[in-house]
């Protein structure tokens, strides 16, 4: 069964019939047995009941306007078009001047092929290509072929 301390704040919807069923069930069952939960209910049924008495006035027609007449007028944040668009092309010509900083800084085959036998030049070549393709691949197995490449040249 449910306390008082529970009860309490959801009496106001069950008043007003707001409550789910087994919510407003378990609300009754209680109510039926405490004499203070019943008699708060009763007097927030008065409640209801002058509320409902009092007329509603409609508001004026102007009531609003004079309202609104009477706030401040906020300042425009708008960013002028000129402005937008400059920052557009600003931040274009960021990214192009930027890629193209990238692709010319882009590794070149290393000066360390020419000293590579001429039998394994076109290997080592294709390695360093796929390596200038791929950065990220491992840069042991460049000097592995160069040392290798370097020792088959001395025999």
């Amino acid at each position: 069964m449910m306390r008082c301390d529970d009860i309490a704040p959801r009496l106001p919807d069950y008043a007003l019939d707001n409550l789910s069923h087994d919510a407003a069930s378990a609300i009754g069952e209680h109510i039926e047995v405490c004499d203070a939960c019943r008699a708060e209910l009763a007097l927030l049924g008065q409640v209801a009941m002058l509320v409902e008495r009092v007329p509603l006035d409609e508001p004026p027609p102007d009531l609003w306007s004079g309202i609104a007449a009477r706030l401040p007028v906020a300042p425009s944040r708008r960013v002028p078009l000129l402005w937008r668009v400059s920052v557009g092309f600003a931040a274009a010509a960021a990214v192009v001047v930027l890629t193209v900083f990238a692709w010319v800084q882009r590794p070149s085959v290393p000066s360390a092929l020419a000293e590579v036998p001429p039998e394994y030049r076109p290997f080592a070549q294709q390695y360093f290509m796929s390596e200038r393709d791929a950065p990220l691949t491992d840069h042991i197995g460049s000097g592995y072929l160069l040392l290798t490449s370097g020792d088959q040249g001395a025999q």
